[in-house]
């Protein structure tokens, strides 16, 4: 099943090529709309990390100034 605009991709892409020398990229996106993208060995292992708690914690709502706005 391709992407489209009604179906945009959401979940974790890892691209970790073979040789060790090649440097890894990930893009994540959830289903609240936030995206992450990172290059690099460290950079992907915390981009794993912090994807994997917020998809843990995501209610799968949009975020919207009322639900960001803190207490005055």
């Amino acid at each position: 099943m391709s992407d489209t605009p009604e179906r945009p991709f959401v979940g974790l892409h890892v691209i970790a090529p073979p040789d060790w020398r090649a440097i890894p990229s990930a893009t994540a996106r959830c289903k609240c709309g936030r995206s992450w993208h990172a290059r690099g060995r460290e950079r992907v292992q915390v981009l794993i990390e912090t994807y994997t708690a917020h998809h843990d914690n995501c209610t799968g709502q949009p975020e919207t100034p009322e639900t960001t706005r803190s207490a005055a």
